[in-house]
């Protein structure tokens, strides 16, 4: 009885319902993970993107007039101010439309005539995660013009370290990874049983059928 055909189709079918609810479960989840993870990291960069621009709007509210005036010592006390108080904070770059530079990190601060790269052709305030050459690093690197009344005088570039950001996506991912884990485990074991409650009433039926043909 207990290796007869009927028993064997039984298991059959027991064994291909706990895959197919499984394989359902771990599609789910796989949707559910591949949409979850990048929405975290963007609602992180946004964060970042959003303390970014504070800070180059607090330094052009300050410096505007100083700027425009080449007051430069009262450019760089404020942004070398502005480092000190932000661990986060990296650097601050203060560019004329003609180039010229003033350069401030942690470290100190210089001057400078720099490429196009720190005068892009579209004023609009942008940002993202860049590997940016004049530091060496990758930096999360926001622009944003400097306009000060009606005359656009250059650009402020901030870039704030990508630690806490790293820091963020790999717990992410650490959580991620073990939350899908002990989905997969669970779902593989809700399926088995799942499979076996739907496959009980057959297997009842099938008994009752087998004593009917052995005379019972």
């Amino acid at each position: 009885m207990r290796n007869s055909p009927a028993n064997r189709i039984l298991k059959g079918v027991t064994a291909r319902t706990s895959v197919l609810s499984w394989m359902i479960t771990l599609s789910t989840l796989t949707i559910f993970v591949t949409a979850s993870v990048p929405e975290q990291k963007r609602d992180l960069l946004e964060s970042l993107k959003s303390k970014a621009n504070g800070i180059a709007s607090s330094l052009q509210d300050g410096m505007a007039s100083a700027a425009v005036n080449e007051d430069y010592s009262s450019v760089v006390e404020q942004c070398v101010h502005e480092l000190a108080a932000d661990s986060a904070l990296e650097y601050v770059v203060i560019t004329k439309n003609d180039g010229f530079s003033l350069i401030i990190e942690k470290s100190g601060w210089r001057i400078g005539n720099l490429d196009p790269y720190w005068r892009p052709a579209e004023r609009k305030p942008a940002g993202g995660v860049e590997f940016v050459p004049l530091f060496r690093q990758r930096s999360f690197h926001f622009a944003t013009p400097f306009d000060y009344s009606s005359i656009q005088w250059g650009w402020i570039h901030v870039g704030l370290s990508l630690k806490p950001y790293d820091r963020s996506v790999a717990n992410i991912y650490k959580r991620t990874g073990v939350l899908a884990i002990l989905c997969t485990c669970l779902s593989l074991f809700a399926s088995v049983i799942y499979a076996k409650r739907l496959v009980r009433p057959i297997h009842r039926l099938q008994t009752a059928v087998q004593k009917i043909a052995d005379g019972d």
